[in-house]
């Protein structure tokens, strides 16, 4: 979440945040359970925090670089390494590292508005307090598909953005948040998602939608009003979250599929040995949307703009997703293997890959599933074996 601090707050964000924490942490119900380390840093030290950690993270990033070249989702020549980079050097001015166990703020010259600091740092706190009590680098440092890595992500930035809310509701009605310090920040916060569309959609939607799909995930059935005071429902439906985490975005887009009834993706074995897969990811259904409209913005506003339904991130041919698999081979190859949720929901989703992608070749496999050739021909597409898929504990017919 983007967080400007005046210089002045930046010198004193030891007392700032030893002063904010006690609140933060009754309107979290979470207890301190040690104190919260704090750093400022400058602009260039920003870039050279995320030099490191995109370093670290090199491997990953490759592998998300192949991922969105071969769905469509990034030109060829595009670097997905460099574009990042820019991009939160643009968009990120504060942070929390569960790595290093710290909290950083970017002292920006100028600053933004005065009154909303307090209220982004709380949102930082959150995190700080949420690792402490559910050990988000370890989550985050676990093997996991590119759809079950947004999942978590949107259950860390969605409670840390209920918090913010809440914290910002109680500034609202003690006088402290004025009319013209939401409007001042709306213009910045407008500003701020227009610089979005200079990048390839996937990029500013898997850095929002964790955000707005993790408030909307959490506040499931109930008004954005219930934040406004006792909120009884929030510490255990985070604690179950973090115990249980959402395994695809699915669950995250329509909360209906965790909290009511558990839908659990069709998961698909590797291919045989015989087969030169490079790597096996899943896409889930917030990309697969992207896939299908390469060119999809995010829904207009930022963080103060209301709350959009889990339809707002995803597409009518993409919501009856219900599992899948890609396969990346040698020589800009792949194959991706979908399940979903009944005939009619399959046959929008060819309609529209064959709008979007028509020269990837199609095959239909009983009455749920599809393989989709990438790179290959309708010859080679057909010699490729079926994978078996297993819906929760049991094997699942296509």
């Amino acid at each position: 979440m983007w967080l400007f601090v005046l210089p002045a707050l930046a010198a004193d964000l030891g007392a700032l945040t030893a002063a904010l924490t006690p609140e933060v942490a009754a309107l979290h119900e979470l207890p301190l359970l040690e104190p919260i380390v704090e750093a400022s840093m400058r602009p260039d030290e920003l870039l050279v925090w995320l030099d490191e950690r995109l370093l670290e993270e090199a491997e990953q990033v490759k592998r998300d670089q192949e991922l969105y070249r071969m769905l469509g989702l990034m030109p060829d020549d595009a670097d997905l390494l460099a574009l990042t980079r820019q991009l939160f050097s643009e968009q990120v001015a504060g942070l929390y590292d569960p790595q290093e166990k710290q909290l950083f703020i970017v002292d920006l010259p100028g600053g933004s508005v005065p009154a909303l600091t307090e209220i982004f740092l709380a949102h930082e706190i959150a995190h700080a307090l949420d690792d402490q009590h559910f050990d988000l680098g370890a989550r985050m440092e676990a093997p996991l598909t590119s759809d079950e890595r947004l999942a978590l992500q949107s259950v860390i930035e969605g409670s840390a953005t209920v918090l913010m809310l809440r914290y910002m509701a109680k500034a609202a009605m003690s006088g402290e948040l004025e009319t013209k310090d939401l409007l001042a920040y709306a213009k910045e916060d407008a500003q701020k998602m227009a610089q979005l569309d200079r990048y390839p959609a996937v990029l500013p939607t898997t850095l929002m939608v964790p955000y707005l799909g993790g408030l909307q995930f959490f506040l499931w059935g109930r008004r954005p009003a219930e934040l406004m005071g006792p909120a009884p429902w929030l510490a255990p439906g985070r604690a179950a979250a973090y115990q249980d985490v959402p395994v695809s975005t699915e669950q995250i887009l329509h909360p209906e599929k965790y909290w009511q009834r558990r839908d659990l993706p069709v998961r698909f074995a590797p291919l045989p040995e015989a087969w030169p897969v490079q790597h096996h990811d899943v896409v889930g259904e917030l990309l697969t949307a992207l896939v299908l409209e390469p060119d999809r913005k995010l829904p207009s506003g930022g963080a103060l703009s209301g709350i959009p339904d889990g339809d707002s991130f995803s597409s009518r041919p993409a919501i009856g997703w219900d599992g899948d698999a890609l396969y990346l081979m040698p020589e800009g190859q792949a194959l991706w293997v979908s399940a979903w949720d009944d005939e009619k929901e399959r046959r929008e989703f060819v309609r529209a890959v064959r709008r979007a992608h028509p020269g990837w070749q199609v095959r239909l496999e009983g009455s749920r599933m599809v393989l989709l050739g990438i790179g290959m021909s309708d010859a080679e597409l057909g010699r490729m074996p079926v994978p078996a898929g297993v819906e929760g504990d049991a094997a699942w017919t296509p």
